[in-house]
This record gives structure tokens, sequence and C-alpha cells, in this order.
């Protein structure tokens, strides 16, 4: 069964919709239930747990789409990426409130997840008019200062969602390595952009003669956890309760992510010194981390099949 990408050039359709995300997320039906309970089967708890951390990643990517967009790097790539982000991130809040049947995922019911959502869901309220303003009417630096300082609370409410659903796994001990690596691999794909997230913010402060330490110190941050996440997924971290590649295909894929980083990585170079990136350059860096991002679903696919 072929997979569908994030890359969709339309998400109109209700049911392409629904059968896309159901691809995109690696997920097969499991049983539905009549009740809510207050752990979900393991099963539904991997969903869970990876459509909460997909909203981490789209956080950043519409935030770097916004930023490469107001530099006028690749305007017609950057719509793209705001439109699949925004309604991709509406339609993962709708079905972690609500469950998604088609997939057999649950409804969040965890109080403290419910809460968490709910806090989720009034972030995202004042976000989205903003990167919907930056889609459909153009360059704003403004628009774009009000995103840079919602992002990091949008960010921190996804996260702690997750944070909410890995409690479930105290419930599942025998599984708790492997939600930990769905985690930590869909983690990987947060850590992606929020590294070109910073890359664009450091060419437009550095642009205006602007300071550009503390997004460098950012993006230094975020390439350090990626790099070590890395290889804590691909060996396995007994220490830190993640669980090595669960089958051939997902070492696999790790290996295809880290022989694409080793090309991608040198082009950040002059970002880690607080320097601007050249638009040549941050147009390459924005085709490649959408192609790190294809390789990264691969991995995150593959544990879920497990």
């Amino acid at each position: 069964m072929s997979r569908l990408r994030l890359a969709l050039p339309s998400l109109a359709s209700a049911l392409c919709l629904a059968l896309g995300l159901a691809l995109v997320w690696g997920l097969l039906p499991s049983p539905a239930r009549s009740a809510p309970v207050a752990t979900p089967p393991v099963r539904g708890l991997e969903m869970q747990i990876d459509m909460a951390g997909r909203q981490r990643m789209l956080s950043q990517r519409m935030t770097a789409a916004a930023c490469l967009f107001n530099l006028g790097v690749n305007p017609d790539q950057q719509k793209l990426a705001l439109r699949e982000s925004i309604e991709l991130f509406d339609a993962g809040l709708s079905r972690l409130e609500n469950g998604y049947p088609l997939i057999g995922m649950p409804a969040v019911a965890d109080p403290l997840g419910r809460a968490r959502l709910t806090a989720e869901r009034s972030i995202w309220s004042e976000m989205v008019p903003l990167v919907t303003a930056i889609r459909d009417y153009g360059r704003s630096p403004e628009t774009m200062h009000r995103i840079t300082g919602l992002e990091p609370l949008l960010l921190r409410a996804s996260q702690s969602l997750v944070q909410s659903l890995r409690r479930d796994t105290l419930d599942v001990p025998e599984k708790k390595a492997l939600l930990k690596a769905i985690d930590v691999a869909g983690r990987q794909r947060m850590l992606a952009y929020a590294m070109l997230k910073q890359a664009c913010l450091i060419t437009t402060e550095a642009r205006s003669g602007n300071d550009t330490e503390s997004y460098r110190q950012a993006l230094e941050e975020a390439l350090d956890l990626f790099e070590m996440s890395a290889g804590q997924l691909v060996a396995g971290d007994e220490e830190a309760l993640i669980a090595p590649p669960p089958n051939d295909e997902a070492f696999t894929a790790l290996d295809a992510v880290q022989f694409r980083w080793q090309d991608m990585r040198p082009m950040l170079e002059p970002a880690l010194e607080g320097e601007a990136l050249g638009p040549a350059l941050l147009g390459d860096l924005a085709y490649d981390y959408d192609a790190l991002l294809r390789d990264l679903e691969d991995v995150v696919w593959y544990y879920t099949l497990e």
C-alpha cells in the first residue's frame, strides 16, 4: 500500500483528507470503543502520540514557511506549506478532540489531556489568522513578529499534550520503550523544521543589523538534540527507555535520514555562526527540509507498524 506524502496539492475534499491523513500517519484501524476509558488500547495510544507529536512539527513548519515567504524565498512552495500546515493542524486538533473512527483512533479522554487540548486550541485560534494572513496577503514584518511571539506557546502546548499522553504508557510497561521511540522519532520532524525556522530568523535579523545570538543558540540546541536523538533511535537507548528500530524497514529509513542529513548539515554553518544565509542557500535548504520530512515520515511509519 502506498503512503500519501505531506505534500498534497489540495485538501479540499474531505474524503481525500481523511484517507490521506490515515496513510500519512501510518495507521491501521483498531476496534472502536463504545465509551471512553482512562487509557486507550496501545494501538490507539500510538495513534494519539503520533498525531499530537505531528502538531509540534506543524507549528515549526508554518512558522518557517511564513518567515521564508516574508524573505521572498520560493514563495509558491511556502504558500503550499502554509496551506497544508494550517489544514493539517486544524484537522489534527479536531481528531484528537473527537476521535477519528476511520482509523480507529479514540478521542483523548484523560482530563489532563483534554485540558491541554483546550489550551492548544486557544493558542491556535490566535495563531491561525496570522499565518493565514501571510499566506493570503503576502509579506508583513509586523505579522511575522506576532507569529514568532505566539509560536513558542503553541509548541509548548503541543509538547505538553504529548507528555500527557505518554503518562498513559505507565499502564503498558511492555510497550513503554516503543511508545517513547515513536515520540522521539516524531520529535525529529519538529526539530528539523525548528532548525530551518531558526536559520530563517537569523537571516532576517542579520540583514537588519540586529543581534542574532538567541536564534543562533536555539539553532544549535535543536541541531544537537536532533543528532543525539538520531543516535538513540538507531541503536536504542536502554537507559532512556528508547526502543531500537522494531524492524529492518525502520532501520533502513533511519539510515536514509542520516545519509540525507550529512549532505544538509554543512549548509547550516553560516547560521551556526549567527550569519545570514543567501537567498539561493535558503531556497535549497527549504527544498531539502521538505525531502528530509518525507524521510522522517518513513521512520515514524515503520515504528507505528509494530
